[in-house]
């Protein structure tokens, strides 16, 4: 409707036919003559997490926690398309009738296309935390985690495709304090993805945060 002037061509010639140009294009005859396309959409989201705490049972300052992501995204299009004959008036003869070109040689029969595209996240992450203070003067700290991400194509257009983006890793901490006044920490991480081979190891430098070329 922007870029058509409204003198440009009728809706509709007054004895039924469809009017479409040769250049530009008729907006009514496109948005009531040319079928139709229906898009959805679903977006489906889980987070789960569960605490426990084994002060009671094992040891004080001793917790656990695990927590679980699931985020899916999935969308489907139908068009039924069609392209009825249209014409493009060129006057009139001696008796008033309208002179038409045919500008659209179509047909009333509606083809159908559909397509579909989706994706797939989970995250996984589960952690072993303590920290006591003993005597008020040594304070103790651990951290022990695992992680997992996985993103997947469910509508892959070819084998490479089909394959999950996947990483995984362990991580741990180690702190000491005495007094809370001198502080000591020990870090150790180890990371693996599918985003190298695993014989071609040494082809990549190790970053400063530990990723490991591993498979």
């Amino acid at each position: 409707m922007v870029t058509t002037p409204p003198i440009f061509i009728a809706p509709v010639y007054s004895d039924g036919s469809l009017a479409q140009g040769r250049v530009g294009m008729n907006p009514y005859y496109s948005t009531n003559y040319t079928g139709y396309s229906r898009d959805t959409w679903f977006n489906t989201q889980a987070l789960i997490g569960i605490t426990q705490d084994f002060s009671d049972i094992i040891t004080p300052g001793l917790k656990a926690n695990a927590k679980f992501s699931w985020d899916a995204v999935s969308s489907n299009t139908i068009d039924q398309r069609r392209s009825p004959n249209a014409f493009l008036a060129i006057g009139r003869d001696p008796n008033g009738e309208l002179i038409f070109n045919q500008t659209v040689e179509g047909s009333n029969y509606l083809t159908l296309a559909r397509s579909n595209r989706g994706t797939k996240t989970i995250n996984f992450e589960t952690s072993v935390t303590y920290d006591n203070l003993f005597n008020d003067i040594h304070r103790i700290g651990a951290m022990f985690l695992f992680s997992l991400r996985q993103h997947q194509n469910d509508f892959p257009a070819d084998y490479i495709a089909a394959i999950p983006y996947r990483n995984n890793g362990i991580a741990s901490r180690l702190t000491y304090s005495y007094k809370d006044k001198y502080f000591t920490e020990f870090n150790f991480g180890y990371n693996g993805s599918e985003n190298f081979s695993p014989k071609n190891d040494l082809d990549f430098p190790f970053s400063s945060s530990g990723i490991l070329n591993k498979q």
